[in-house]
């Protein structure tokens, strides 16, 4: 097994490869929080291991403190008067950023997920602030927080193929967060109707085929005709389920034993195995008495 890598190992590691650093830059680039990154930074400045160069002003905006190693020098020395005009050059319009992250995401969907420090380079902005875009972003429902340590994100494909959220799909999503397990196209219309919802079954079915393409949800046949259908969570624990013969009850569980023996049996087989998933049939305990 892999030993980890210190934290403050790790901050090294990026300013030898990226050369100069702000704390929001590391912070996103070693996938630690600002207190943390500050007080590996001050230990390493300490040591001698890190020099920390004061950001000074432009103008009434405070810069950042900027941190390199020792024999580095920042790349551009320049005039006070020619990197404030560089900065206003580059500064950028309302939304542009957003639109430059998302472009990069949408160009690059095979490297995806993507971590902030990867978006920032690849379009020469801050690491900080392009995670400050990819948050709202998510918020916005147009990326999705893939991993959260180090924090990675894709392009949500519901949000970017340009569809309503205040149409059914979005009811159709926010219905099957609301279950821990799989449930039928009929349970949903029977909720959405509780809640005063007008989508038809039509569109409860045309939802559920689009957010099964996109892989927003995963399909699993209950028994001959009857499928059930549940959200696709990146963050929650790997589960399988055990179906109800009768009255098609279904419930989710976890077993590490039966993982690590799926492990071995992928290690035998000549297949790159992408996902899996056992389904156990049966008869549920009401049904049995």
């Amino acid at each position: 097994m892999t030993a980890k890598t210190p934290t403050d190992q790790r901050i090294l590691d990026f300013l030898k490869e990226k050369g100069t650093g702000t704390v929001d830059e590391i912070c996103a680039a070693v996938g630690i929080g600002r207190t943390s990154a500050r007080k590996y930074l001050a230990g390493l400045t300490v040591d001698k291991k890190v020099n920390r160069e004061p950001g000074g002003r432009d103008g009434r905006r405070k810069l950042p403190d900027v941190f390199s190693l020792p024999g580095k020098k920042r790349a551009a020395k320049r005039s006070s008067k020619r990197t404030s005009n560089d900065s206003k050059q580059e500064r950028l319009g309302p939304g542009r950023l957003d639109k430059l992250v998302l472009g990069y995401m949408r160009r690059h969907k095979k490297d995806a997920p993507h971590t902030p420090s990867a978006i920032a380079k690849g379009i020469e902005r801050s690491s900080g602030a392009v995670a400050n875009c990819l948050a709202r972003q998510e918020e916005a429902k147009k990326v999705r927080l893939v991993n959260p340590k180090p924090r990675r994100y894709e392009l949500a494909m519901l949000g970017e193929a340009g569809y309503r959220r205040g149409g059914a799909r979005t009811a159709v999503v926010e219905a099957l967060a609301r279950h821990d397990c799989a449930v039928s196209a009929l349970a949903l219309e029977d909720e959405l109707r509780r809640r005063k919802l007008s989508v038809g079954r039509a569109s409860i079915y045309r939802a559920l085929e689009l957010l099964e393409e996109l892989r927003l949800v995963q399909r699993f046949e209950v028994e001959r005709g009857i499928a059930s259908y549940e959200r696709v969570n990146p963050n929650s624990h790997h589960h399988h389920h055990a179906i109800c013969r009768r009255c098609g009850r279904m419930e989710p569980f976890e077993d590490r034993s039966l993982e690590r023996v799926i492990e071995q049996v992928s290690d035998l087989v000549p297949f790159e195995i992408a996902e899996h998933d056992v389904v156990l049939r049966g008869l549920c305990e009401r049904c049995a008495n």
